[in-house]
């Protein structure tokens, strides 16, 4: 690498006394690399700068020296050095690399859940601050300041710049209103009818019990506590907020009913691809227009230089499949394993929401045209509507006769 980087020639020696221009060469520090002989003469490599100190050498020896090819940057220079197109395409190219490192092209949000990424980046081009715009026209810290005002329910918002990206990172919180008006006195209803499970009571007065039946509205954890005195006798009430964690049994109905008949794509595996070109708000697409009866799936990558340099150039490729519809008929054991794979799906998203599944009773039913199936699941469910707590008349005290 040192040597072409600096340059190197292989010449040819041939005539006089070649053993002694191997010595001189060895007493003057001159290295010759890859030494060989062959029919014209001995063989070598030597640097650029040994092969200029070979001339006293020459002389004493009587040889004759051949250069046979010379390799290396300088004389890749050397050869361009005509070609003025070529420098000013190369000084041209590093210009608009510097240009382009110079400016925003990605804008990445992340830890956002209550606030989609597309508000917060309409909220950033209210500011001024776009793809594509200068990197030191960015005050992070002023812009981090403006984002926590404009969404209240942001704790923690950081913005930095790493390469050609700038990174608003969040953190989402309760607003502070909500805190107060969760503190306000009231009671704990139930929002459905059945059975109580479980209740574990923080605060207030529970007025049923694991076992009992409720109905929806009715109160099952009072906003209040009894202030007694020491002959046990009621002086006052204190108004709390009731918190409880109430779970209730009861069941959920549920129906589902599909054809017998279904319609599917089926792909024939005649496959056409594409391919296209975006640079910023260019775009170039070599491939046909999507005909009916095609579907298309598209991959894209985007230019980057390193893992924070990215260009506002990017590539994809398009995969155009032709399908036709098909009608098939399930048999049915294949209308059965559908029914149960929906119920289990629907399993699955009310144990999302919390609520636990405890005994299934949907009966599935088949004919020549549907599927029904129909019943409903007994279920386990926190339960506990906020109302506002009534306010009850301190009692007088009886007066003696």
């Amino acid at each position: 690498m040192v040597n072409l980087w600096k340059g190197f020639v292989w010449i040819c020696i041939s005539g006089g006394e070649q053993e002694r221009f191997l010595n001189l060469c060895r007493a003057r520090g001159i290295i010759l690399e890859d030494l060989c002989f062959k029919d014209s003469g001995l063989c070598a490599m030597i640097s650029v700068k040994d092969f200029f100190r070979l001339s006293s050498v020459r002389r004493k020896a009587k040889v004759h020296i051949h250069i046979l090819k010379k390799q290396g940057m300088p004389f890749f220079f050397l050869r361009l050095k005509k070609r003025k197109a070529f420098f000013l395409g190369f000084f041209l190219c590093i210009s608009i690399l510097i240009f382009f490192s110079g400016r925003i092209w990605n804008i990445h949000v992340e830890g956002n859940v209550q606030n989609s990424t597309q508000q917060i980046l309409e909220f950033l081009a209210e500011q001024n601050v776009r793809h594509g715009m200068s990197s030191r026209q960015v005050d992070c810290s002023a812009l981090a300041a403006q984002i926590r005002k404009r969404f209240e329910n942001m704790i923690w918002v950081s913005v930095r710049r790493e390469g050609t990206q700038l990174l608003v990172s969040v953190k989402e919180g309760i607003p502070e209103e909500k805190q107060e008006k969760d503190q306000e006195p009231c009671s704990l209803a139930s929002g459905l009818n059945g059975e109580i499970i479980s209740m574990i009571t923080r605060a207030g007065t529970p007025l049923v019990k694991p076992g009992d039946i409720c109905e929806k509205g009715q109160i099952l954890v009072l906003g209040q506590v009894e202030l007694v005195n020491d002959s046990q006798e009621i002086t006052g009430y204190e108004y709390v907020c009731a918190d409880a964690d109430i779970y209730i049994r009861h069941e959920i109905p549920y129906y589902e009913q599909f054809s017998m008949k279904n319609k599917q794509a089926v792909y024939t595996g005649e496959r056409k691809k594409g391919f296209y070109i975006k640079a910023g708000s260019f775009f170039w697409m070599w491939a046909n227009s999507l005909n009916q009866g095609y579907s298309r799936i598209t991959e894209e990558k985007q230019v980057r230089l390193t893992e924070n340099y990215v260009l506002p150039i990017a590539f994809g490729i398009t995969r155009d499949e032709k399908y036709q519809i098909q009608t098939k008929v399930f048999t049915e054991k294949e209308a059965r394993e559908k029914a149960i794979l929906h119920m289990q799906q629907y399993e699955k998203k009310l144990l999302k929401k919390g609520i636990e599944v405890e005994e299934n009773k949907v009966k599935i039913k088949t004919d020549q045209e549907t599927c029904t199936a129909n019943g409903t699941f007994v279920v386990t469910e926190k339960t506990g509507v906020r109302v506002p707590a009534e306010k009850n008349m301190i009692p007088e005290k009886e007066t003696d006769q």
